[in-house]
């Protein structure tokens, strides 16, 4: 991690010094959110604005991205490298070539982490300031000073949250690159590789959970056409980071299966014509080894018709599919619900 902790972005280098620190990764998460959280319900007590003790839901939410986001940074960090080292055997440049890619994949572009927050904070601040029934769905305060207080969150979950997307979108990218170009692929044995696919799982979820803790939280969030938009963009990464860094493996995986077809169906034709000769002389006794071993031929072709050309379980496909339809579930019975107690 020293590599990611010297060159990558500000969020690989904070997570590279919470792990040397002596102090466990959860303590220090945790407690970032935790004080997140009691600075803003703490403006709201202090400003009067609800009684002591109440917490918004969506100040729950913002607290536990701040704290979360640069977790997950680190945990998806560490399981981008162990799976270079699960795939090291199949680099083909070698051990040294596999030692390269384990210190450069977990390193995020430095200033890039940076940009989408620069593009879109103006934007938040602007619904903020010209709509005040989306600041009271925040939970937050109109009062001043506690107002200006309360804005300064937005630039540091704007900064979070674009630091995270950009790392979700450089891993997905080195995943694709390494699986496209670095790895030599043998379809009778995909285990090697499954830990991508795990890496673009966990990633996929983890957004779509986001996106889920911020609807709990407040389902009006997602009610304008910024909103929407947001929504769309994080499910469309979602969606991204899953599928397409293994596309160019999938297709990889495609050919060699279609090369170990051809090469089973010559065999058998070579079998095939082995016994009409046979026949044809009156060569019986070739008659039973040419019927073993055309049988073992089938059930060779048979297992590799079932060889899978995605690099991951079928438990996988499904609890990431159905990670990336619940948002869109709930956002639908939402407004559905929300149509109906209107009338």
């Amino acid at each position: 991690m020293t590599a990611a902790e010297s060159t990558g972005s500000w969020a690989d280098g904070l997570a590279w010094r919470v792990e040397q620190a002596r102090v466990p990764e959860a303590a220090v998460y945790g407690s970032a959110s935790l004080v997140v959280l009691l600075a803003l319900e703490g403006i709201q007590w202090l400003s009067g604005a609800v009684p002591v003790g109440t917490i918004h839901p969506l100040h729950v939410s913002f607290a536990a991205l701040i704290g979360g986001l640069p977790w997950l940074i680190a945990i998806f960090n560490r399981s981008a490298i162990r799976a270079v080292r699960s795939a090291a055997p199949l680099v083909t440049g070698g051990s040294g070539r596999a030692q390269e890619l384990e210190a450069a994949i977990a390193r995020a572009p430095r200033w890039l982490s940076i940009v989408p927050a620069l593009v879109f904070l103006p934007i938040g601040l602007a619904r903020i300031a010209s709509s005040p029934s989306f600041v009271a769905d925040l939970g937050f305060t109109a009062q001043t000073p506690w107002a200006y207080v309360e804005l300064l969150a937005f630039p540091v979950l704007a900064f979070i949250v674009s630091a995270y997307a950009v790392k979700i979108a450089s891993l997905a990218f080195a995943v694709h690159r390494i699986t496209t170009r670095e790895l030599a692929v043998d379809i009778w044995d995909v285990s090697p590789l499954l830990a991508f696919s795990t890496l673009t799982a966990r990633m996929s979820a983890s957004t779509v959970l986001g996106l889920t803790t911020i609807a709990v939280g407040s389902p009006r969030v997602y009610a304008d056409a910024v909103g929407l938009a947001g929504l769309t963009s994080a499910l469309t990464l979602a969606f991204v980071v899953f599928l397409l860094p293994l596309r160019g493996l999938h297709e990889r995986l495609v050919e060699a299966k279609q090369v170990a077809e051809t090469t089973s169906a010559r065999q058998m034709q070579a079998a095939i014509d082995d016994l009409r000769a046979s026949l044809a002389a009156g060569d019986l006794s070739r008659m039973d080894p040419l019927n073993k071993a055309m049988g073992a031929l089938e059930i060779a072709q048979r297992s590799i018709a079932r060889v899978p050309v995605w690099p991951w379980s079928t438990e996988t496909f499904r609890w990431v599919v159905g990670a990336l339809m619940f948002p869109i579930t709930l956002f639908v019975a939402q407004l559905v619900l929300a149509r109906l107690l209107e009338k």
